[in-house]
C-alpha cells in the first residue's frame, strides 16, 4: 500500500490543467462539473494516483481511470485499488492491489 498527500496550494494553475488535460473524457466530464476548490481537489487526487502508479507499480499510464456507479474512481484494469479523500486544501490517496480506504479531516 502506497500513500500521499497534497496541499492543492503546492500545485500551479498550469500544474492542474496540463493534468486535466491528459485525463479521460469521462473524467473531464466528471470534473468539469466541478469549480473551484473542488476541482483543484480532484484534479490533483488523479496526479498524485498516477505519481503513486507510475513510481511504485510501473504502471506509465496511471491517468486510465474510471469512475463506477457510484462515482467512485478505479483503474481501468482492476489490477489496482485505490481511494480518494480531501478535505479543505489537503488531498490524500492510496494505491494498493488489496481493498484500501483513506479518509483525512481537517479540523477547524
Amino acid at each position: 500500500m502506497y500513500f500521499a498527500v497534497a496541499d492543492v496550494r503546492d500545485f500551479s494553475e498550469s500544474e492542474i490543467n496540463s493534468a486535466f488535460s491528459k485525463l479521460p473524457n469521462s473524467q473531464k466530464s466528471y470534473i468539469s462539473k466541478k469549480s473551484g476548490l473542488k476541482y483543484k481537489q480532484s484534479v490533483i487526487s488523479r496526479i498524485l494516483i498516477n505519481d503513486l502508479l507510475a513510481k511504485h507499480f510501473n504502471v506509465s499510464d496511471g491517468f486510465d481511470l474510471s469512475l463506477d456507479k457510484k462515482n467512485r474512481t478505479h483503474y481501468n484494469n482492476d489490477e489496482f485499488f485505490l481511494s480518494i479523500s480531501h478535505s479543505d486544501i489537503y488531498v490524500a490517496c492510496v494505491v494498493s492491489e488489496k481493498r484500501v480506504g483513506i479518509d483525512i479531516q481537517v479540523f477547524n
